[in-house]
């Protein structure tokens, strides 16, 4: 489940909705949440190599912020 929609400023960078994501990592599970914390921080760590190599990495601050609500997620399912 991807966690989009996501917000594009006035720059063309984009953010994750954090309103909109933060609802829908309460209805997957906890494998689901796991995989996505691993896809963007692997897509986080080859940012700087797709840069050199001419990609675009303007959703480097959306892995960010996926990978930052997954753990939220998790941490309070734990805190319950």
């Amino acid at each position: 489940m991807a966690l989009s929609p996501s917000i594009v400023d006035s720059k063309g960078v984009e953010h994750l909705d954090f309103a909109v994501a933060s609802r829908r990592v309460k209805k997957m599970s906890e494998e689901s949440l796991r995989f996505t914390i691993k896809d963007a921080g692997e897509a986080l760590a080859n940012s700087t190599l797709m840069e050199k190599k001419g990609f675009s990495t303007t959703k480097v601050g959306f892995y960010a912020d996926e990978i930052h609500v997954c753990y939220a997620e998790l941490n309070r399912r734990r805190s319950e």
